[in-house]
């Protein structure tokens, strides 16, 4: 019982470090950012304003995070896909239509999944530690 305490322990501690860490990331990615835009526009943000907007990036980060699992679980799948992400983006003409788009060249660029009949060779030809045979495509 002590064992499986001390387990659980030890993994909150490890999330907790990960969370630790991504928010510093986020923090001094922002910052880097601000500092780059501030000089455009001749303004000097102060470090609330950074921790803030930090902060709100964080949070934004984690709502879509959970937007994006809550769009694959209803529709039944258990992996995130394209599709799930694109319809985060829906409300956002601009930003759907660049997502579209960098989606339209990411899939093109990769190769087509088999399917059917291929798929299942594929499959026994893994089971029987040999080569694939070759696509009649």
């Amino acid at each position: 019982m002590a064992n499986r305490s001390r387990h659980v322990e030890s993994v909150d501690d490890e999330k907790a470090l990960q969370i630790q860490a991504l928010q510093s990331a986020i923090w001094y990615t922002t910052g880097h950012i601000t500092d780059s835009e501030s000089l455009e526009l001749g303004v000097i943000p102060s470090s609330h304003f950074i921790a803030s907007l930090s902060t709100l990036v964080y949070s934004q980060i984690n709502t879509l995070g959970e937007d994006i699992e809550s769009f694959a679980k209803h529709r039944g799948g258990k992996v995130i896909n394209v599709d799930d992400v694109l319809l985060c983006t829906r409300r956002n003409e601009g930003l759907h239509e660049l997502m579209v788009e960098y989606a339209k060249q990411t899939t093109s660029t990769s190769e087509p999944k088999p399917k059917g009949k291929q798929k299942e060779n594929i499959r026994e030809a893994v089971k029987q530690n040999a080569k694939p045979p070759a696509s009649r495509i």
